[in-house]
């Protein structure tokens, strides 16, 4: 299932970056990297709104306004 696989990979990059000691500022633009390469233009309307929702709270967690 892609959105689970794009999920998956995004939240172990996202713990990276939360683990790294990059600046908060370095950090934005790794997590917005991150969220441009997720596959956006093979989801339906419907499917981005729930990768959105989910993935919200953890960019939240990393210090981020998603």
């Amino acid at each position: 299932m892609i959105i689970r696989k794009a999920t998956n990979d995004f939240l172990k990059k996202l713990e990276k970056i939360y683990n790294s000691n990059e600046s908060s500022e370095t950090k934005l633009k790794q997590v917005s990297n991150i969220v441009d390469e997720l596959p956006w233009d093979k989801l339906d309307t419907e499917e981005k709104e729930l990768v959105a929702e989910e993935l919200a709270p953890a960019i939240e967690a990393v210090g981020v306004d998603p």
